[in-house]
């Protein structure tokens, strides 16, 4: 982006957690720069922060399925909601799946649990910045 007459440059709409490269050079009067860059500048932007997935309860709806709910988190970034399961044992714990839910979503069933066994829920969020998904931590 050709920035007249300053030594400030602000570029944005960057992406979280990537990185930029930045140059410079001298353009004259007609449009026409001389062909000498600045050595390029590499630049992270930070990841996104992102908030833990609140309040987070559980209904039993019958044998095998749920209600899980949760509260909102407040992004306008939000793209959509992720239900982890797992049976739970005294000797370990074994991955069961999980389930997405959308963006507007505070709540969703889980169903195909197997009956009389114990299961732990955790829910993330996953924001969407220009394209680029970034999942939080799990509640």
């Amino acid at each position: 982006a050709l920035v007249q007459n300053s030594q400030m440059f602000t570029a944005s709409g960057l992406t979280p957690n990537t990185t930029y490269s930045f140059q410079v050079a001298a353009v004259n009067s007609d449009d026409d720069d001389d062909g000498n860059y600045s050595s390029p500048l590499e630049i992270n932007t930070v990841p996104p922060t992102i908030d833990v997935v609140s309040n987070v309860k559980v209904d039993v709806l019958n044998e095998t399925a749920v209600t899980v709910m949760w509260d909102a988190v407040q992004s306008d970034e939000v793209s959509k909601y992720t239900v982890y399961y797992s049976q739970s044992s005294r000797r370990k714990r074994q991955n069961a799946g999980s389930r997405d839910f959308p963006a507007d979503a505070t709540s969703g069933v889980i169903g195909g649990l197997v009956a009389g066994v114990e299961y732990q829920f955790q829910v993330t969020v996953t924001l969407l910045f220009n394209g680029v998904e970034f999942e939080g931590n799990r509640s």
